[in-house]
């Protein structure tokens, strides 16, 4: 018995449900259709009457498909193919496959679901909730559809007072056209105020109801709880109306009767009661419940849909300001550490107390964030401080003299993965390359011991800062300044090694600085490898679900990250060199894609532009060599390939090999690659094991 939480990655609601789960001993897996294909694998057959069955490998559990009894159907991102999006005909074809495929089998589980998305997309439609509100002896309030001005003016003319509702039944939310966003809102309209715009699509109108207030009531299986508004805190089961009780389990029972998907066990009937005399219940809707965010959102109206019916040409954008999340520095960190346990990211208890205890924001007095706006640097004490804080970002704390960024404080996710993959034993001693803010070593101390723990920087003003703040904290690890890519010999053998630095192999070095059975966690290109110390002095193991990119490991304090130069990029658009037609396997820009080229290639410039025929072009500059190379995808699957170099070599034809292998393997994830790190530094990529498809990667 398995119960299947189906929704994205961040969905505070779906935590609360996954943790009520587990306190009451119920298996379960959350999992979200919009990591298909790129992060999960999903394999499912039929034989015969029993159903569909097989395996849906995700980013940190497997679901066996034949094991699901339950479905908890939340937000869940569509499956999204990977098909390059210069390609869109074809895009839109693999998208439909993929929402038909994964989803098709999904909808086929013979379990009990809350709800299924085709009984929300049948009770959602608000004219059918008004007609059998009706057949149930309620009242409904005069109601039109059209795209017909002249009959819309005519019935707004006829109701009392000469007023309408107006407002959208299909939208969800804001839309945008021609680069503009609008919004569409319920509004009261005349007849005067009614356009020809009408026209263009299904409009829908209604009597205005004076009301004093609406009540929401709520059922899950036959028990109904109301809500009245603007009073969200008193809820509690009570009496209704004879019709509304009949009326709201009647919705349910029929919602997907139609289609033998069993009744809709949790829905929503929404009233209104008018402002004078004895109550009087009109029925607004009847629908499944629609889940809302943990966060308040408002919206500033801006200018109406085009299509609304008294729309006037209006520049602007409406604007949406999420309303931030307020809470103490303690109730911030609490919530993260809950979220990343309930993500299965966090799965040890002593890493959840550290995460719990260790306060983030100590080692991050300031930084900058990238947003939609760009990039924006947020103190102590300013409006949304700590709240970015411990959210799920990367926090910016220090740049070189050209602006590239040099440290920052990890995505929580990601140091909490590398974190779970240490030695799971209060004995073992880590060295930490790359001390940065001291976050990562606070936590390792909270983990470990101070004493057990040793991290290096090659910045001499980080290791100041760091060791500042860890001692203000009250830790006192082993600091020390140096390139630690050499290691640390005076602590050595270490338990395990974690770089938070991009390495482009790892040091040999490090071999010998290991104890028997040590471990390295480090990361290489876009991969988390988690590799162990075997008895024949080599390195091997997988990669971890997770994928992210550090900032390259710096030799000296000077040292800056490389960066094109757009003079030598723009000249390989139309460099020469030889050309031919080569077969792509999806998108060479996704994440998986991405990921196998960074192994092989960790010293190329990649860069992607759009050429003079709106085609995205794709550019590989090998600095050290002169080697370059240039992709145009055409067509559904292939592309043009020019390249030149030392010994004509071919860097695209190089990674097509990759590639391919990965795209014919069935779209793996990082998590199915493995890297065997030799005695003599050979570093080899494989699938799946290290007997089967491997690859050496350049040194």
């Amino acid at each position: 018995m398995t119960v299947l939480v189906l929704t994205r990655r961040l969905d505070p609601v779906a935590d609360l449900v996954v943790a009520e789960l587990n306190t009451r001993g119920a298996p379960v897996v959350r999992l979200d259709p919009g990591d298909l294909p790129d992060h999960s694998v999903f394999t499912a057959r039929l034989d015969g009457a029993a159903g569909w069955s097989g395996t849906w490998r995700g980013r940190h559990r497997d679901l066996d498909l034949g094991a699901v009894t339950a479905v908890h159907w939340r937000r869940p991102s569509p499956p999204r193919a990977t098909v390059p999006a210069s390609e869109p005909d074809a895009r839109r074809w693999a998208d439909a496959e993929a929402r038909a495929g994964f989803r098709g089998v999904l909808d086929a589980l013979p379990c009990i679901w809350i709800n299924h998305p085709a009984a929300n997309a049948a009770a959602g439609s608000l004219p059918g909730a008004l007609a059998e509100a009706a057949r149930c002896g309620l009242r409904v309030p005069r109601s039109l559809v059209t795209n017909d001005p002249h009959s819309a003016r005519e019935f707004v003319a006829s109701l009392p007072g000469g007023v309408a509702a107006y407002k959208s039944i299909g939208a969800g939310g804001p839309v945008t056209c021609d680069g503009v966003t609008y919004a569409s809102w319920t509004s009261r309209v005349r007849a005067d105020d009614i356009t020809d715009a009408v026209g263009v699509t299904a409009h829908y109108f209604a009597e205005w109801i004076d009301k004093a207030y609406e009540v929401r009531l709520t059922a899950v299986g036959r028990p109904a709880v109301r809500r009245r508004d603007p009073h969200p805190l008193r809820s509690g089961p009570d009496r209704f109306p004879p019709g509304l009780r009949r009326l709201l389990l009647h919705r349910l029972r029929r919602a997907r009767r139609r289609r033998r998907r069993g009744p809709l066990p949790h829905g929503h009937l929404r009233t209104a009661v008018r402002r004078t005399g004895l109550p009087r219940w009109s029925c607004r809707a009847v629908a499944p419940v629609r889940h809302q965010p943990s966060r308040a959102v408002r919206l500033d109206r801006g200018p109406a849909c085009p299509h609304h019916p008294r729309h006037r040409r209006r520049t602007g954008k409406a604007a949406m300001t999420v309303a931030e999340t307020t809470g103490s520095a303690e109730d911030l960190r609490r919530r993260m550490t809950t979220c990343l346990t309930h993500e299965g990211v966090l799965r040890t208890p002593a890493w959840r107390e550290a995460f719990a205890t260790v306060p983030r924001e100590h080692f991050t007095p300031a930084f900058s964030v990238h947003d939609a706006e760009g990039f924006r640097t947020l103190r102590a004490g300013d409006p949304g401080y700590l709240e970015t804080v411990y959210s799920d970002t990367s926090l910016i704390t220090r740049r070189d003299k050209n602006g590239v960024a040099i440290s920052s404080s990890t995505r929580p996710r990601v140091m909490a993965a590398m974190l779970e993959a240490l030695p799971d034993r209060d004995t073992a001693t880590v060295l930490e390359i790359g001390t940065g803010t001291g976050y990562n070593a606070a936590l390792l101390c909270a983990r470990y011991g101070a004493e057990k723990i040793a991290t290096l920087d090659i910045d001499p003003e980080l290791t100041t800062a760091a060791r500042e703040r860890l001692h203000t904290a009250g830790y006192t690890p082993t600091i020390v300044t140096g390139d630690g890519t050499r290691g640390h010999t005076p602590r050595a053998p270490h338990s395990a090694i974690i770089a938070t630095c991009g390495l482009p192999r790892i040091p040999a070095v490090w071999l010998s600085q290991l104890a028997p059975g040590g471990t390295v966690v480090a990361n290489l290109g876009y991969g988390l490898a988690s590799l162990n110390h075997h008895d024949d002095g080599s390195l091997r193991g997988r990669f971890l679900p997770e994928m992210a990119a550090f900032m390259t490991a710096r030799h000296s304090p000077e040292d800056s990250a490389p960066n094109a130069c757009p003079e030598d990029i723009a000249g390989l658009m139309p460099a020469r060199g030889r050309t031919t037609t080569v077969q792509v396997a999806g998108d060479v820009t996704a994440p998986m894609p991405r990921f196998l080229s960074g192994m092989l290639h960790h010293d190329t410039i990649d860069v992607s532009l759009v050429g003079d025929d709106g085609r995205t072009v794709h550019l590989i500059q090998h600095p050290a060599s002169g080697a370059w190379a240039r992709m145009a995808p055409h067509g559904a699957h292939g592309a043009r390939l020019d390249h030149d170099g030392p010994e004509h070599r071919n860097l695209w034809g190089e990674r097509l090999v990759l590639i391919k292998a990965w795209f014919h393997a069935g779209h793996p994830g990082p998590d199915r690659y493995g890297l065997t790190v030799a005695p003599n530094g050979t570093h080899t990529l494989w699938l799946d094991s290290p007997d089967g498809p491997s690859w050496v990667l350049p040194a």
